[in-house]
């Protein structure tokens, strides 16, 4: 039963989470409060300190994952606290799970933006190029930075990533 309330509060945040960053690209801080308040006091009742210690370390993991990716300005900081819900809920293992999948699953929708865009070959050069720079100046040229600034910069949501890495972690467990 505790289970049951834990994932469904998990997945309905993760859909309202899904439903807003594909029509507004955006993930609303309320939402995810929403989700992990009750979340982590759920977890307390029915796992006691253990549970919520777990629940913390996800939580933390979940943001630390996509942190740097974050400050690198390759997603929003909601796809950061999201992911970290669902460390909080679901704990540390499982989140590094959802993460992996959720990375897949996303490498996998870019190459297919950037192919149907007409995108890849330049992306991949750019990168190169950029990798290339970076090592004969021992990293104190950052060439990467003029990728974030490329004039057709294609970007994708995350939080539905999110939600389908976290759907393949529950079917693969």
């Amino acid at each position: 039963m505790e289970t049951y309330l834990i994932n469904g509060l998990l997945f309905l945040i993760l859909g309202i989470c899904f439903y807003t960053d594909i029509t507004q690209r955006k993930i609303y801080n309320k939402v995810i409060l929403a989700g992990v308040l009750p979340g982590m006091l759920l977890v307390g009742i029915f796992y006691g300190f253990s549970g919520i210690l777990d629940g913390l370390a996800g939580l933390f993991l979940g943001i630390s994952l996509l942190f740097i990716p974050f400050v690198m300005g390759g997603m929003g900081a909601g796809d950061v606290k999201l992911l970290g819900l669902v460390g909080a809920l679901r704990g540390s293992e499982f989140v590094l799970r959802a993460f992996l999948f959720s990375a897949i699953l996303g490498g996998l929708l870019a190459i297919l933006i950037l192919l149907r865009e007409r995108q890849f070959l330049k992306t991949v050069t750019d990168i190169l190029t950029a990798l290339k720079i970076s090592l004969l100046s021992r990293f104190t040229v950052n060439a990467f930075s003029d990728l974030k600034n490329s004039p057709k910069k294609l970007r994708m949501p995350y939080g539905p990533i999110i939600f389908l890495g976290s759907i393949l972690c529950f079917i693969v467990s």
